[in-house]
């Protein structure tokens, strides 16, 4: 079954796009006091938060599934469960609160590896198997600092203890992260230019200007001959 790209990109633009006009609308009513951050406008604002943030991450996973890598479907999957363990967690507090700490595993566990994957996919699309060292390195520091972040969460502290490594990583990760972007922007813009160069061939202006002429005169020849 195809998948088609548009309708894809079309309904995660249209939820991410109504989230943000919508956090938007709330936000401005919260500034000059017309809201309240309690009760329900609260619930809708974070709700229109983890839209936007699933939305975003959700459209490296579309361009993967329109690709056809098949981890773009797994990170796609994964992204949208995160956001429904969050939204549960928004609007159904108090019911998750008796399931305790499993629940916080699973919102952790969902979310890192799903962001984990979209960001892995996203580079794979982008880049393919082009400075695949440079790509494990960034895995390896963004897998470091997932399971920092994750072990705080979870309580324990153990790697931040050596936080000097735990901020070196994630200035390495945002280096090779600005690199690989600008690495898979320029495969990109190549790749596009290959494609439409495709079907043509380049040739000098005396060279054209001598076919022209050649295809005149053959054309006259065989008006000639026709009695035209």
């Amino acid at each position: 079954m195809a998948v088609n790209k548009k309708t894809l990109v079309k309904t995660v633009s249209a939820i991410t796009l109504t989230a943000v006009v919508v956090a938007a609308l709330i936000g401005l009513g919260l500034l000059f006091s017309m809201l309240s951050f309690d009760g329900w406008v609260g619930q809708v604002l974070l709700t229109c938060a983890t839209l936007v943030a699933a939305g975003l991450l959700e459209f490296n996973a579309v361009n993967a599934i329109t690709s056809g890598n098949k981890l773009g479907v797994f990170a796609g999957i994964l992204i949208c469960i995160s956001a429904l363990l969050f939204l549960l967690l928004i609007w159904a507090g108090d019911l998750v609160a008796t399931i305790g700490a499993l629940y916080t595993y699973a919102v952790v566990i969902f979310s890192s590896v799903s962001i984990f994957l979209d960001i892995m996919v996203a580079n794979y699309v982008a880049l393919k198997k082009s400075f695949m060292f440079a790509q494990i390195i960034f895995y390896l520091l963004i897998a470091y600092i997932t399971l920092t972040i994750d072990l705080l969460i979870f309580g324990n502290a153990v790697l931040i203890q050596y936080w000097m490594v735990f901020v070196a990583a994630i200035i390495l990760a945002l280096t090779f992260y600005f690199i690989l972007k600008v690495k898979g922007k320029t495969l990109a813009q190549a790749d596009a230019e290959l494609k439409t160069a495709e079907g043509y061939i380049t040739i000098k202006k005396e060279e054209y200007d001598q076919l022209k002429a050649e295809i005149e005169r053959l054309k006259a020849i065989i008006d000639e001959k026709n009695g035209k």
